[in-house]
């Protein structure tokens, strides 16, 4: 079998654009007037080079023949030698041959090139020998091949790196969203287009695509859609204004204007300063309960396993995300909503039962869905609410909705007395089902409005402004939490979902505390009990 270069991994590790494929590139692009792909480029770099090596092959072999130890060669003969680099030589003499292993043969002088040096080897032998062709034919069709496709498979990668290193540094190709074309044949998009573009979407109200944008432009026919669409791409990424708000793979315009501040802001409640910790120190009964914080900033190290959920899944709203008007990214939920690297995405809410539908935002890097204080505050749903979350038909498209209940009930409810958070059992009319350990309802608002809420603020901007300590608010909450139950104690849950209404912490930290302060004791079923102050105090010295 030939060994060819480009069937070897090495020869595409170290592969490097030069100027004849750059031509061929110039001619992929002028031929087809369209713009392509990294990886599209690449498989036509490696189909080029295949077929680029195959020619040579051939134009080598047309001028001898292949050497095969079993054949007879006259002298004059032109013979190619695959072993040795496809060399051409003439065979200028023969003798007899004779060895114990292979018997009787004939020896031919090969001279390679004029005047060059002879070589002698074994012909007419009658055993087997690996350089004889196992069957007549097509020599360049022999062995087991990678086609091009394969050979891209295999290293592709490093071929489409190699190549977009040396694009980028050419002026005469424009690069956009993984997508290369020539500068010169690209619509030309001004600054009056890019105008009707912002009308536009200003008018529709929500994010489109190039394709829903080019009829508006009215645009030369002699350029391919394609190219419009790259162009058009290309153009408005270069423009402050617009903004891609599409998930991974589907490009969709808004205006960066007509975006929530939320969406490149993350909402004050959500901002944590993460508290270095000891995880070994955390009881290991505890980590059971940490799935049902439904927290973004769960550590990776208490991050439980979730099994993908194909339908629908349920998460307990916690208060920081109540009045952000979001919900939390984790492995739990992320599975729900489109998302990309970089940049927020644009998606809907809808309720299956009103049909209502209004618009959300999928910020990833930050680990939160924005969106949904209206219907927090419309529905008058509390923190410790049951949410469900189910794919729409639409994959931009996600279904919202708390099970209704209509049930009077003690619930617990936070209050600011003397600028400190208190909590007290109040009787109230319950609409949505709701997790008992993390409800937190606030008291009614009168007689001014929201100034319940106004209070809460005021004692977690303090909290903020103090950097208080989460050893110091669990000393403060406990013994409001504790006078709610007749036994005196508190659950783990119920403590984490209240410390998060005066200052926001991730579970670690939280569960080291009550893990490692002796005024803290573990009675059981997730519930701790609190010492009395002198004897916390005493306690907590002598650790």
């Amino acid at each position: 079998m030939i060994k060819r270069q480009t069937q070897q991994f090495d020869y595409w590790k170290e592969f490097s654009v030069t100027e004849g494929s750059l031509e061929h590139l110039y001619e992929l692009f002028l031929e087809g007037e369209e713009p392509h792909t990294s990886e599209e480029l690449a498989l036509a770099l490696i189909r080029s080079r295949y077929r680029e090596e195959e020619d040579r092959l051939r134009q080598k072999l047309s001028s001898g023949e292949i050497f095969q130890p079993r054949n007879s060669y006259p002298e004059g003969t032109q013979l190619i030698f695959p072993a040795l680099g496809y060399e051409l030589a003439t065979v200028v003499g023969k003798r007899p041959g004779h060895s114990v292993r292979y018997g009787d043969f004939t020896v031919i002088q090969a001279q390679f090139a004029e005047g060059g040096p002879t070589r002698e080897f074994a012909s007419e032998l009658e055993a087997s020998h690996p350089l004889n062709l196992e069957k007549e034919g097509d020599i360049l069709a022999s062995g087991d091949l990678l086609s091009p496709k394969e050979l891209y498979s295999a290293r592709g990668d490093a071929v489409a790196s190699t190549l977009e290193e040396t694009l980028a540094e050419s002026e005469d190709f424009v690069h956009w969203n993984d997508e290369w074309y020539l500068r010169e044949l690209m619509p030309d998009l001004n600054e009056g287009h890019r105008n009707i573009v912002e009308a536009v979407i200003e008018v529709e109200g929500e994010p489109m695509e190039a394709e829903g944008l080019l009829p508006k432009l009215d645009l030369s026919d002699e350029f391919k859609p394609r190219a419009q669409v790259f162009a058009l791409n290309y153009s408005l990424a270069h423009d402050e204004r617009f903004e891609d708000v599409g998930p991974a793979g589907q490009v969709r315009w808004f205006l960066r204007r007509m975006e929530p501040e939320e969406v490149h802001e993350k909402p004050p409640r959500l901002r944590c300063q993460r508290e270095s910790y000891d995880p070994t120190v955390i009881r290991p009964d505890m980590l059971d309960w940490v799935q049902e914080f439904a927290d973004e900033l769960i550590e990776p190290e208490l991050q439980p396993t979730w099994e993908p959920e194909q339908e629908e899944t349920t998460l307990v709203l916690t208060y920081p995300h109540r009045r952000a008007g979001t919900l939390p990214l984790t492995p739990q939920t992320t599975p729900f909503f489109p998302q990309k690297e970089d940049g927020p995405v644009h998606i809907y809410f809808r309720h299956p039962q009103s049909k209502t539908r209004w618009p959300g935002w999928v910020v990833a890097q930050e680990g939160y869905v924005y969106g949904l204080r209206q219907w927090y505050d419309e529905a008058s749903i509390p923190a410790g609410t049951y949410i469900t979350l189910r794919r729409g038909a639409d994959p931009l498209e996600v279904l919202i909705e708390c099970q209704q209940r209509r049930l009077r009930e003690w619930v617990r409810v936070a209050q600011v007395r003397d600028g400190k958070l208190t909590f007290e059992m109040q009787s109230r009319s319950v609409s949505w089902e709701y997790d008992d350990l993390m409800l937190i309802s606030e008291a009614h608002p009168s007689p001014v409005p929201d100034q319940v809420q106004a209070k809460i603020d005021r004692v977690w901007q303090r909290a903020e402004e103090e950097r208080r300590s989460i050893f110091t608010i669990l000393c403060e909450i406990f013994p409001e939490l504790s006078k709610l139950n007749p036994q005196g104690t508190v659950h783990v849950k119920t403590l984490y979902a209240a410390v998060n209404v005066i200052r926001r912490f991730s579970p670690g930290p939280i569960l080291a505390e009550l893990s490692t302060r002796a005024c803290f004791l573990p009675v059981g079923d997730g519930y701790w009990s609190y010492h009395e102050e002198h004897l916390c105090l005493i306690r907590c010295r002598q650790r």
